[in-house]
């Protein structure tokens, strides 16, 4: 998965399933991702946390439909 800037200092990427993943009503597909950070001179506290967030978009006409199907994780150090 490719990362780019989004809004709001957010980044953003898109995962697409292979074409034989067919998501019906009520199917589920899932993904691993991993997600790690290197910081130079950055002691990382017990205050610092990343929120993940997913929103499953249509395939159709183009460009990609928002669902309103979402996810979202709050990780903690």
């Amino acid at each position: 998965m490719t990362l780019a800037a989004g809004p709001n200092h957010t980044l953003v990427g898109v995962v697409t399933p292979t074409p034989s993943v067919d998501l019906e009503p009520k199917g589920t597909y899932t993904t691993p991702v991993t997600i790690s950070s290197v910081h130079r001179d950055h002691q990382v506290g017990p205050q610092d946390s990343l929120t993940v967030s997913a929103e499953l978009l249509a395939q159709g006409y183009g460009p990609l439909q928002r669902t309103g199907v979402e996810a979202h994780a709050t990780l903690r150090r």
